[in-house]
């Protein structure tokens, strides 16, 4: 009986985190576009909300203000959500902070000083709503499509193993029917994201066109193996600098180059997607795949045939790595004992595809390899391998929204849901930045 009623308040503060979220959001609702406000625009039907900041401090309290009741709300849901506090290693996350990424404390500070939550708080908080992402990236260009054009696709799969994950589920998808745009004054470029400021953003393009798109690493279960672990900035804070500071591919590989990267097992706020492979695409119709941990990586070009063995302009990925050695970073790989056969099958079938495809890719094409169902395990069915994957006793992950970026016309196609169940939704993004 206690059991049940803990789920049942547990249900009941979820469903009030998305009424205030919504409500909170669309109080302040406009059809035309304003600094620091929410508005809709009516050609794409998406609904958008604008930070404008002179700063990182600025750009964390006014996240504050504009989702003040839900921070509060999560506060509360967080002092018995999470199971595990932070506070054990609290002042060394902070140390870490300050060394490698210090203008995520300026956010953290104007965030707490703008709810009045301290900051230890605050970080159980991001952990609430920390899950494990399954996902499949496909990207092409140039020779590889009909019309000359680039495109980054990605479906998004989510871990569903009980109540909690199944809400978290809901809540994420439907957060993505407000984007957000954060545009700080002191860096380069604005950038798009969905989710909610600091603390769990999905870049997806900035303001020159750079498209976004990345996948979870799943490392070994087997104690005996390596593991590359390592401090450094978290590949989550790096993907949103990349957003913030670069234009094109070659200011990409400069940046993850030149970062000390974090790695490893910790998965506490931020290092939730510590050890992703980040993928990227720009308006020249170039392409970048970065395999990485914290002493390896291996940047995979449009060109790098060599690497993956197949047609130029061309490059996928799922959840393990394909051309960094597993046995130095601590991936999983094919035929490791116990492992669910999803990521390799999912790579398999995206590159079939990409090759059965090649030279005639569209925007069409896109949608139809984001929505496959023959490459699992299952040829006739769905299941947890295939692109579009469904759970099964074999694995618990579902694909739960999915996104085409075509860089050089600014457009994102969107599907709030799984994407074999909905239409893409066309959002043209160049008016939102201008």
């Amino acid at each position: 009986m206690a059991m049940n009623s803990r789920i049942k308040i547990q249900l009941i503060a979820l469903l009030l985190v998305v009424f205030i979220l919504f409500s909170t959001l669309t109080a302040t609702c406009c059809s035309v576009k304003q600094k620091n406000t929410t508005y809709l625009n009516r050609k794409s039907k998406q609904f958008f909300v604008h930070i404008n900041a002179q700063n990182h401090y600025d750009y964390g309290f006014k996240a504050g203000k504009k989702y003040f009741f839900i921070y509060k709300i999560l506060n509360l849901l967080s002092n018995f959500m999470i199971k595990t506090q932070i506070e054990y290693n609290y002042t060394k996350l902070l140390e870490n902070l300050s060394i490698y990424s210090p203008w995520v404390v300026e956010e953290l500070q104007g965030l707490s000083n703008s709810t009045n939550i301290e900051i230890k708080k605050l970080l159980n908080i991001f952990n609430l709503f920390t899950i494990n992402d399954g996902c499949t990236v496909i990207l092409a260009t140039g020779n590889a499509t009909k019309n000359n054009e680039t495109f980054l696709a990605q479906n998004i799969d989510i871990k569903i193993t009980n109540i909690k994950s199944t809400f978290v589920r809901q809540i994420y998808r439907l957060l993505t029917n407000i984007f957000v745009v954060a545009d700080i004054q002191t860096e380069n470029y604005s950038y798009i994201f969905y989710g909610i400021p600091v603390f769990y953003e999905v870049p997806l393009m900035n303001g020159v066109g750079l498209g976004f798109g990345a996948n979870g690493l799943f490392l070994t279960n087997n104690n005996t193996r390596y593991i590359d672990e390592g401090p450094g900035i978290s590949t989550y804070n790096l993907e949103r600098l990349t957003m913030m500071r670069c234009k094109n591919i070659s200011e990409v590989q400069k940046l993850w180059k030149n970062s000390i990267r974090s790695s490893g097992r910790l998965r506490a706020w931020p290092h939730f997607w510590d050890d992703s492979t980040p993928s990227f695409c720009d308006k020249k119709g170039d392409i970048l795949t970065i395999e990485q941990t914290h002493n390896y990586t291996c940047f995979v070009y449009r060109n790098s045939t060599e690497i993956t063995k197949t047609y130029d302009d061309i490059l996928w990925h799922t959840n393990h790595h394909q051309f960094l050695d597993p046995n130095l970073t601590g991936s999983i790989y094919p035929g490791e004992k116990n492992i669910s056969p999803s990521s390799f099958l999912r790579a398999e079938r995206a590159v079939a595809l990409l090759e059965q495809n090649y030279g005639n890719i569209t925007i069409d094409t896109l949608k139809e390899i984001m929505r496959d169902h023959k490459g699992g395990t299952d040829k006739n069915g769905r299941d947890s391998s295939d692109i579009c994957c469904y759970p099964d006793k074999e694995n618990p992950y579902a694909t739960s929204l999915s996104w085409i970026i075509n860089p050089q016309k600014t457009i994102l196609y969107f599907a709030h849901n799984t994407p074999d169940k909905t239409r893409y939704q066309c959002i043209e993004l160049i008016d939102v930045f201008n």
